[in-house]
Order: structure tokens, then sequence, then C-alpha cells
């Protein structure tokens, strides 16, 4: 069919470059809308009752404040201190189907936005419940007359919010530039969706969008996982804006070709088990590691000796606030989680020569990344803190797989029909090349994970700290994820995707 190809690069690939966008803001519909707005917060306004006001940060007020715009203009844009000002809870879909408030339970009322003012909550008591209807009553505020009544049912109410207000200190910013390719994109709902996501993910308190950059708001460690997210976004973007650019190349020429032929004395304290391989990390030369993380967080790291070299180190930490002992921790703790990969998408996570999962590995800070095709699951081994940032990397990763995949099918039916009108030399003028290993998969896959496992043997179950192994490193394990091949699976795959790989 002469338009067969533009017809469904209409109706089906259009749809496939939106997907990350999309994936990300579907999360976002497990929760009050005005959650998913890019800066979302809820804000405690003095006079206004006892009532947490829903809002978007728009920027940096006077000193300790935020600037603060609501929905529809209702009110006008004010300041408000850090004091008044919370992030909305990060509820999810199964947090609310398990939501069941008893009689007698404080939970959260939802006030429906007015003429003169934005939606809310309020703390309220359930009073009575009867059939899926909910009696609650509005905690008293400044005067009686603030205090009310509603019966409601369950979407409009939810758990009693235990984030705190946020804390001026620790807010700090950083400007991220992005390529000028993508500027235009900036503006859309794609982008929107990624930058909630990023902002959801990394804790930011929130991102501001300029012309040509991202200004990130946020503590020191918020602001450096959003900037790996970034990196992992801005590089699939770019390559689908030059999928773009080349589709559009393709159409045009196909188009000609067709009309021309036819178409850490502490207050606190923490106490954990370590692997005995795992000591030498912690210590580091002559001491210089943990000297330099008691210094990081003001805490004191002590390790207990064991009469049994085999079995694990306890490892307490002292400080005098809760927030840098569990930053500590977080360095010192090691774990190990999988990630469940499908085997259509072993390629796109090891990366061509096994350079993306290295590349995802190194700049985490893990002690292996290894992918195992036995069980089909990624196992990342590291701190908590790395292992946490590298599982945010990996899944945004393979967000993006059904995106290549169909920019892939797309283009190669683009580069088969320009053959069939005589253009030969398409397919290497245009130089469409994934960035991942064309893999043949034979027989035994998966068992040379054992060098690169070696250091956390023992260990089993998703995010529980690592036991005591003997092992030296993963680079080899990772080149023979990245390498392993030689089936007939494989070789059907490279013949199917000749010119694009």
């Amino acid at each position: 069919v002469p338009c067969e190809c533009s017809a469904w690069a209409s109706s089906q690939a259009a749809a496939r470059w939106r997907a990350v966008g999309r994936m990300a803001a579907a999360g976002d519909a497990d929760r009050d809308a005005q959650a998913a707005a890019l800066g979302a917060v809820e804000v405690f306004k003095n006079g206004g009752g006892q009532i947490w006001y829903c809002g978007r940060v728009v920027g940096v007020g006077g000193k300790d404040a935020l600037s603060v715009a609501f929905d529809g203009d209702v009110w006008p844009k004010a300041d408000f201190p850090f004091s008044q000002v919370r992030k909305p809870p990060k509820l999810k879909g199964e947090d609310l189907d398990e939501f069941d408030p008893k009689i007698g339970d404080e939970v959260e009322l939802r006030i429906t936005a007015t003429e003169h003012a934005p939606a809310g909550w309020a703390a309220a008591i359930v009073k009575k419940i009867k059939h899926d209807f909910y009696y609650v009553a509005r905690s008293s505020g400044p005067s009686a007359r603030e205090s009310g009544e509603a019966i409601v049912e369950r979407d409009m109410l939810r758990p009693i919010t235990s984030a705190s207000s946020l804390v001026s200190p620790a807010l700090q910013q950083d400007t991220y530039k992005l390529p000028s390719g993508l500027h235009a994109w900036m503006s859309t709902s794609d982008a929107q969706g990624c930058f909630r996501h990023i902002e959801e993910q990394a804790n930011l308190t929130f991102i501001q969008v300029q012309r040509d950059s991202l200004k990130l708001f946020g503590d020191p460690k918020a602001i450096l996982r959003a900037q790996k997210l970034l990196e992992v976004h801005v590089k699939h973007q770019v390559r689908i804006q030059d999928f773009q650019d080349k589709r559009e190349k393709g159409l045009r020429a196909l188009e000609t070709k067709r009309n021309r032929i036819e178409g850490t004395g502490y207050k606190h304290s923490v106490e954990l088990k370590v692997g005995p391989a795992y000591i030498p990390r912690i210590i580091g030369k002559g001491g210089e590691a943990i000297r330099a993380l008691q210094d990081k967080y003001d805490v004191n790291v002590r390790i207990v000796d064991s009469d049994d070299a085999e079995a694990e180190r306890v490892v307490r930490i002292f400080g005098n606030s809760t927030e840098s002992i569990e930053a500590a921790r977080a360095e010192v703790e090691f774990v190990e989680e999988s990630l469940e990969v499908e085997p259509e998408m072993y390629s796109w996570v090891l990366g061509r020569g096994g350079k993306t999962i290295r590349s995802f590995k190194d700049t985490c800070g893990l002690i292996y990344a290894t992918l195992d095709r036995d069980s089909h699951h990624l196992l990342l081994c590291g701190t908590r803190l790395a292992v946490q940032e590298a599982v945010a990397m990996f899944e945004t990763h393979i967000m993006y797989y059904p995106v290549f995949h169909q920019m892939d099918e797309e283009m190669g039916q683009i580069l088969d029909q320009l053959e069939d009108y005589g253009d030969y030399n398409a397919r290497w003028e245009w130089g469409w090349v994934r960035d991942e290993e064309r893999e043949e998969y034979g027989s035994g896959s998966g068992g040379g994970e054992k060098g690169a496992r070696r250091e956390a043997k023992g260990s089993k179950g998703k995010g529980r700290p690592t036991s005591s192994g003997k092992g030296q490193g993963d680079a080899k394990s990772e080149a023979r994820d990245a390498g392993r091949g030689g089936g007939k699976e494989g070789s059907k795959e490279a013949r199917a995707g000749a010119g694009v790989g």
C-alpha cells in the first residue's frame, strides 16, 4: 500500500515517542490532581483555619521563604516561610487501596476548591461509618465556627500526613543546562512528565523550568540524584530527537521517491552488621575512608572486633542527629537488590560491549552490577545509597526500551521501502545505530555471574544487607554479561535489525 508507512507512523509510532512522559505522569493518577503539578506543595496560611492548601512552588521568595501560586489564581502568588510549606504525601494506588479508616481514626479530609479559596486538606475524626459513607468532623480551628462536619466517600479522605515542613538551611539550588536541541521539548507535556518523575524520584523541593536550563532546588543529595537522572533522560531524549529528524528526512525522501516512481557524648546511635569482605572498603587505605566518612557527617564509626574472621562484623554509628547517622549508614551498609528484566531487554540493559551496565555501575559506585539470565534479574550490589541510585537509573533507562524498539521497527520499514525504490545506500548514509549489544543467546547463559558476585556470597533477597563473602571485583563478569552469545535467536535478531543495530 503506497501510504502504509506514513499512516502507520502517525497512528502508532507517535504514541510511542510520548510514552516516557506519560509513564512518569501515570503514577500521578493514583494521587490528587494538584499533587501531580511540577513543584506541588501544601501550604498553611495564617488565618486560614487548620487547612493545608494545595499550591505549587514557582520560585524562591524573601529570606527563608518560597513563592507559591495557586490553581486558577484564586489567590494571588504569595511568599510562605518554609515552616508553613510541606510536600504532599507520596501515595500510590496500593496505599489508597489499603487505606481503611475506622471510627475514631484521625484522617485528612479533602476541602474542595471554591471561587474564594483553593483546594486543601484538613485534619478530621471519623465519627460514624454507614455503608460506603463516612461521617467526619473537622478538628477545631482558631474559632468554633471553623469546625465542621461532612458526609463523604472514602476517596475524599487520606491517611494523616506525617511529612514535616520544609527546612530552609537544607535548600540549595543548582542549574542544569540542557542541549540546544531539547529547548523546544522542555515546554511539552512529555518534558513536564519527565521533570515530575525526576522531582519525585530525587525528592527535590521543586524544579524551575527556564528558557534553556532547569533550576534544581533541594538538599545536596537530592540535587545530585536529580542530575544523574537528568543525564539518563537527556541522553535518550537527544537520540529520540535525532530519530525524529531522521524520520522526517526519511519520510520526505520516501515521498520524493514515490513521486518519482509512484510515492554519625552522641545523642543517637545505630548498629548494623556488615560482611567481612566489605570492612576494608569501609576503613580504606590507612583509615582514610572511615575518617572521611566521620568528618563528612560529624559521626563516630566503630567496627567491633570478632574472633571469627568469616563472621559478620558489627558496625556502630554514633551521632547527634538521626539524619547524619542515616546518611553515614547509607555509605557503609551494603545491600543487594534485583530488578526483573525481560529476556528481550538484555541487550538494552547491557549496552554495546557492556557499556551501559558498566557506566551505571561506575556512576553510582556499585561493587557489581550483573545480569543473571537464569533468573531473569539484574543484580545490583553496593552501599544502600548507591543501590538506590542505581535502581532509579536502571528503571529510567528501561522505561525507554519500548520507545527505541518502536523506533528501530519504523526506521527499518522506512529503509526497506527506500531500498525497494533503489536507494541501497540509505542504511549507511544515515547510520541509525542502537546503543546496545546485538547478542546471540546460547546454552548455559547466566553462569558467568559467579565471579562478579563472589564478594556478596550468601546474600539472598531483594534489598537485604549482604552477608560475608570472598571476592575480587566484577569487571570480568560484566564483560561476560555484555559479550555472551552463540544461538540462533540472536542471529535472527541481527538479521531482522540489519542496518539498525
